[in-house]
């Protein structure tokens, strides 16, 4: 099942131009932990909770391949805006849902958290994932050709 996820997924971003923005946001039921962050820090931050699991090494390695990071783990909050579900079995905090942006894009991420006041609203109980984006939009200069300017002589008469 989660096979053919990932293989859907690759489909989708594959059809994307390279120049442009790759956001994904979803559950992904995974968990990266902080052992991870000291052989791919590069895709994983330092503020990670959790033990990985395999849909944790699926994930890292589909960013990995993609050449995509996990934004939740780049930002540091308390554990109460960090973590996104409680298990209903152990009640332990896990982080299942992710935002991953490609690499080239990694500054228009301002920060990402998650929000409590969410699950009864919309009745689930993962917590809303905020991500805060700032675009920085490249000018285009306008070249400025040189006219000859081209007088009309009986118009200035009068």
């Amino acid at each position: 099942m989660m096979d053919a996820f990932y293989i859907k997924l690759e489909s989708t971003i594959g059809s994307i131009p390279k120049d442009d923005m790759e956001l994904i946001m979803g559950d992904f039921n995974a968990r990266a932990g902080a052992q991870q962050h000291q052989t791919a820090h590069a895709i994983i931050g330092p503020s990670t909770t959790d033990t990985i699991n395999e849909n944790g090494r699926r994930l890292l390695d589909y960013c990995s391949v993609n050449d995509l990071i996990i934004c939740d783990t780049f930002f540091q909050h308390k554990l109460a805006h960090t973590v996104s579900l409680m298990h209903p079995g152990n009640k332990r905090w896990h982080i299942l849902d992710y935002t991953l942006v490609n690499r080239t894009f990694r500054s228009s991420v301002e920060d990402v958290r998650t929000r409590r006041t969410a699950v009864g609203a919309i009745g689930t109980v993962h917590r809303l994932v905020q991500t805060k984006l700032k675009f920085y939009l490249r000018s285009v200069r306008k070249t400025m050709q040189n006219k000859i300017l081209e007088v009309d002589k009986k118009t200035l008469k009068n």
